[in-house]
């Protein structure tokens, strides 16, 4: 029998076998973004190599310094396909016994309720921690949930970027009925998740300034190797 999908907002019933796609904000933000990576940063680039035709030029792929502006933007082509596709196909299946992670270019996850033995539910991961514990919103998304194991290892990440408040609360309850515990924090810092729980984040969310250097820098540096070789 096929799963019901069901919104980001619906936790499921008791017992009953359902399947979560990514929350409409992520897929809205992946597109959104492929196509912003990938074309408007990208428009001189690609206006230098339409306007001139250059897929006629004897030396495209006979010659590796030409070729590079082309390569490096397949290569972002592929990476942002990647990243959109991983999000597009996200889904976490929670059944009365188990539950899966999966979709594609991510690795498979499958367990047993009863495996979980801890939960953290983290309503708001910021740089600078609110004054204010008022508590998270009503039907707002977890910024990160985290279910692991006796061992300490993660067994499945639900972050609120990805899944809606439904598939969360879904996790919550079932890992509790089964037995784990659950531990809800208010506000934390990048740094201070990455000290209690390391390995919980992504470099992109524990070094975002970094991050954002680097693409700045790959930018300036295929503009100006663009600007060299083909010319604007």
């Amino acid at each position: 029998m096929q799963t019901p999908e069901e919104t980001e907002e619906t936790s499921a019933p008791r017992g009953r076998q359902v399947t979560y796609r990514a929350s409409r904000s992520a897929l809205l933000a992946a597109i959104v973004g492929g196509l912003t990576f990938v074309v408007v940063i990208e428009f001189l680039v690609i206006i230098s190599f339409v306007g001139q035709r250059l897929w006629r030029d004897e030396r495209l792929f006979h010659s590796w310094p030409f070729t590079l502006p082309l390569v490096l933007w397949l290569v972002l082509l592929a990476a942002v396909l990647a990243i959109v596709l991983r999000t597009l196909t996200a889904r976490f299946r929670a059944g009365a016994e188990s539950f899966t992670l999966r979709g594609l270019l991510r690795r498979r996850e499958e367990h047993r309720w009863e495996e979980v033995a801890r939960v953290v539910a983290i309503e708001k991961i910021a740089r600078t921690v609110p004054a204010s514990e008022d508590g998270i919103a009503e039907r707002e998304s977890y910024d990160g949930l985290y279910l692991r194991g006796a061992d300490g290892g993660f067994l499945a990440r639900l972050p609120g970027s990805l899944f809606g408040r439904g598939a969360q609360e879904t996790a919550i309850s079932r890992s509790v009925e089964n037995g784990a515990e659950l531990d809800r924090i208010a506000h934390i810092t990048p740094q201070d998740l990455h000290a209690r729980m390391p390995g919980a984040q992504p470099i992109e969310e524990l070094h975002p300034r970094l991050m954002l250097l680097a693409i700045v820098l790959f930018y300036l540096a295929h503009y100006a190797l663009t600007f060299v070789v083909w010319g604007l």
